[in-house]
C-alpha cells in the first residue's frame, strides 16, 4: 500500500514539475568535473556564466544557493561513464524501472549494487513498437569521491549526469534519478499535505453524508410501514377487506386449473359411454358423482388415471338396479384445489364465485 501511495505522488509530482519550474525557472549551481579539477558555474533565464575558480567560487555557489538555488549539479567527464542507447519494446514504457534493473549486469562491468544509474526516453516509439532508451551509468565508487571532495567545499550535490549534456538546460538524465531534488522533494511533500488536506475534508463530509442518507432511508422505512398501518385499519373500518377478499375469491374460481367447469369438462372426457351422471358435486377440493353405469367397478381406475384426481373411491356400495345397471356413488379430491388461496379462505365459490359448492340437478 505504501508503495502504491508513493509511485501516485511520483506520478503527480512528474506531471505537476515542469509547470511549476516554467512558471518560477531555477538558478542552477553547476560543478563540472576534469582531470584538471572542478570548474563552476551558474545558469539561469539569462545563460550560463562561470564563476571563480576553487575555493572562492564553491563560497559563491553556497551564497547564491542561501539566496534561494536548489539545484547544485555535478557533471562527470564522459570518460567517467557508460553512455548507452537501448532498444526497448514500446509498450514497455511504464515498466523501464524493473527492466532496466534486472539488465544492469549485462549493461555494466559492476555488480548490480555499486552502479549509480539514470536513463530517459529518446523520443517517439519506432513504427517496428521499439522505442531508444538513453542509458548512462557509472560506480558508486566514482560518484562518492566526486562528492566528498564537494563536501569539503560544503556543497552536496543534488543531481549528477554527464558534462556532455548542455549546461543551459537541466541535466536530462540524473543518475540519482530525482532522489536528491531539493525542489522535486518540496514539491512532493506539498502535494502530499495536499492530498490529506483533501482526504481529511471529503472522507469525513462523505461518511456524513452517508449517515444522512441512511437516516433519511430509515425514517421513510418507518413512514411507509405507518402508513401501511394506517391503509390497513381504514380498509378494515370500511369494509374493503371484505370486498377484496370476494373479489380474490371470484379471480380464484374463474382460472383455468380451479374452475369448477374445466372439473365438469375432464369428467364428462373421462367417463366412458354406458355411464350417466344425476348428480355432480364440487366442494371446494371435494368432488362427488352420483349416477349408473354398465360396469362402476371400471370407473374407478380411469378417474384415478387422471392427474387432476386423488383418493377416487366409492362413498357407498354399488347395487345393481332392475334394468342392470350398476348404481354408484364416488367421491375423490380435486389436486388443484388442494392448496388455499392466499387470502384464507377456502376457495369453494365454484363456477358462479358466490361461496356456495357447486351441485347440478339430475343429468341425462
Amino acid at each position: 500500500m505504501t508503495s502504491l501511495v508513493s509511485r501516485m505522488l511520483d506520478a503527480m509530482v512528474d506531471g505537476l514539475e515542469p509547470l511549476v519550474r516554467r512558471r518560477r525557472p531555477r538558478r542552477r549551481a553547476i560543478v563540472v568535473d576534469s582531470d584538471a579539477g572542478f570548474r563552476f558555474f551558474e545558469a539561469d533565464r539569462k545563460g550560463v556564466r562561470q564563476v571563480a575558480e576553487g575555493e572562492p567560487a564553491a563560497r559563491e555557489l553556497r551564497r547564491l544557493r542561501r539566496a534561494g538555488r536548489d539545484a547544485v549539479e555535478l557533471r562527470l567527464a564522459p570518460e567517467r561513464l557508460i553512455a548507452r542507447t537501448l532498444q526497448l519494446p514500446a509498450a514497455g514504457r511504464e515498466y523501464l524501472a524493473p527492466i532496466i534493473e534486472h539488465r544492469l549486469e549485462r549493461l555494466t562491468p559492476w555488480r548490480p549494487d555499486r552502479v549509480a544509474y539514470g536513463y530517459a526516453v529518446a523520443g517517439e516509439a519506432a513504427p517496428d513498437g521499439s522505442m531508444g532508451v538513453d542509458f548512462l551509468a557509472t560506480s558508486t565508487e566514482i560518484v562518492a569521491e566526486r562528492a566528498e571532495r564537494l563536501a569539503r567545499l560544503q556543497l552536496a550535490p543534488t543531481a549528477i549526469g554527464s558534462a556532455a549534456e548542455p549546461l543551459e538546460t537541466p541535466l536530462r538524465i540524473d543518475l540519482y534519478r530525482g532522489g536528491r531534488d531539493a525542489g522535486r522533494r518540496r514539491l512532493r511533500r506539498r502535494v502530499a499535505l495536499a492530498l490529506v488536506l483533501v482526504f481529511a475534508t471529503v472522507v469525513p463530509a462523505f461518511a456524513v453524508s452517508q449517515w444522512l442518507s441512511l437516516e433519511a432511508e430509515t425514517r421513510l422505512a418507518d413512514l411507509e410501514r405507518r402508513l401501511a398501518v394506517k391503509r390497513q385499519v381504514l380498509r378494515t373500518a370500511t369494509g374493503d377487506t371484505a370486498a377484496e377478499s370476494r373479489d380474490l375469491r371470484l379471480i380464484g374460481g374463474k382460472v383455468p386449473g380451479t374452475a369448477a367447469m374445466v372439473m365438469v369438462d375432464r369428467l364428462a372426457g373421462l367417463l366412458p359411454d354406458g355411464t350417466w351422471l344425476r348428480e355432480l358435486e364440487i366442494d371446494g377440493a371435494e368432488v362427488r358423482i352420483v349416477g349408473w353405469s354398465a360396469d362402476a367397478p371400471a370407473l374407478i381406475p380411469m378417474l384415478e388415471a387422471d392427474e387432476a384426481l386423488a383418493g377416487v373411491q366409492f362413498a357407498a356400495p354399488v347395487t345393481r338396479d332392475e334394468n342392470g345397471r350398476d348404481d354408484f356413488d364416488i367421491v375423490a379430491r380435486w389436486v388443484a384445489r388442494e392448496a388455499p388461496p392466499a387470502d384464507g379462505s377456502d376457495g369453494s365459490d365454484g363456477a358462479g364465485g358466490s361461496g356456495e359448492p357447486f351441485r347440478t340437478g339430475a343429468l341425462p
